[in-house]
């Protein structure tokens, strides 16, 4: 309450006089009009200072005494309204629109409050429930559905909301959906069967490999090319990788015919490396090669290497 409005408004009501009735009438009849005046205006804080001017004049007038219940009570849920404590809110609306005597003009605001804030706490719920169900259907790896939900979500307002945060866990839910839906697309290969056959498509020329295992989305097969066993793998990207684990080729031989070869290779193909060697006769290995930065392999054997003699023929 602004006590020098107050003093400044009794200055003026109170230049006629005080102390004869028809003064004390008057000085109270002026203040209730300027308070009605001002209610209407919507000055409240003024409103309440003619208002008790008023009441300083006749203290006993039911009429003011309920108009300032009510405009008190009206400030008090305007405050919580704009705090977003809705339900006290309405609380106090709602006491201000059952007393009786007192302000009409008060009463039309306060019911048109009480309604705002029946739409105010409708919008949440409604905001509430739909990000609830975007939650739900992330959980549920149903991420597509999840965000067609938040992309709606997210260009609603959320100044009625509560929850200050709601928009920014609305964000974060729909940017992590979307780095699951990226990494989603990335997976080519989703069982053994898709594994075995991009590693039919990728290295023809291992036949036979055997599915050994999948662990954390690699899927691992061995085979035996050449004088070798190898461990193939793929992964979900459809990438393969080899890895020679054990050399089976005779201890006997006295030339490193696989050095020989790769060199053969590095001489005639430059941007090659061997790939594999897939076995002949008993002395004779095909060489198979490979791109060195695409790991593109080669459709068919480049030439043969004979593992006693070291002779390549072919390339």
């Amino acid at each position: 309450m602004k006590r020098k409005f107050i003093v400044m408004v009794s200055l003026l009501l109170l230049l006629v006089g005080c102390g004869k009735k028809e003064e004390v009438n008057q000085a109270y009849t002026q203040a209730m009009q300027k308070a009605k005046e001002t209610i209407v205006e919507k000055k409240f804080e003024q409103a309440e200072g003619f208002i008790e001017l008023a009441l300083e004049s006749d203290s006993t007038n039911n009429e003011a005494k309920n108009m300032l219940k009510q405009l008190i009570l009206y400030i008090e849920g305007t405050s919580l309204k704009e705090a977003k404590e809705y339900e006290k809110a309405q609380e106090k609306f709602k006491s201000v629109s059952e007393l009786k005597d007192g302000s009409e003009k008060l009463v039309d605001y306060a019911t048109e409050e009480i309604e705002n804030l029946r739409t105010l706490l409708g919008a949440e719920k409604e905001l509430m429930t739909e990000f609830d169900l975007a939650k739900r259907l992330a959980e549920g790896d149903k991420y597509e559905e999840s965000n067609s939900k938040l992309e709606l979500i997210l260009k609603k307002d959320f100044s009625m909301a509560r929850d200050t945060k709601l928009k920014e866990s609305a964000q974060t839910l729909f940017d992590g959906n979307k780095a699951k839906l990226d990494e989603q697309a990335k997976i080519v290969v989703h069982n053994k069967e898709e594994a075995a056959q991009k590693l039919a498509e990728g290295m023809p020329q291992v036949a036979g490999a055997q599915f050994v295992e999948e662990r954390e989305g690699v899927y691992y097969f061995t085979a035996i090319s050449g004088l070798a066993r190898w461990e193939l793998t793929v992964n979900q990207a459809g990438e393969l990788s080899e890895s020679m684990v054990e050399d089976t080729s005779p201890a006997t031989k006295g030339i490193d015919w696989e050095q020989i070869a790769r060199s053969k290779v590095a001489s005639q193909f430059p941007t090659f490396e061997v790939a594999s060697f897939e076995e002949v006769t008993a002395t004779v290995m095909n060489v198979f090669i490979k791109n060195k930065e695409t790991g593109e392999l080669a459709s068919h054997a480049v030439g043969s290497i004979d593992t006693e003699t070291g002779e390549t023929s072919g390339f």
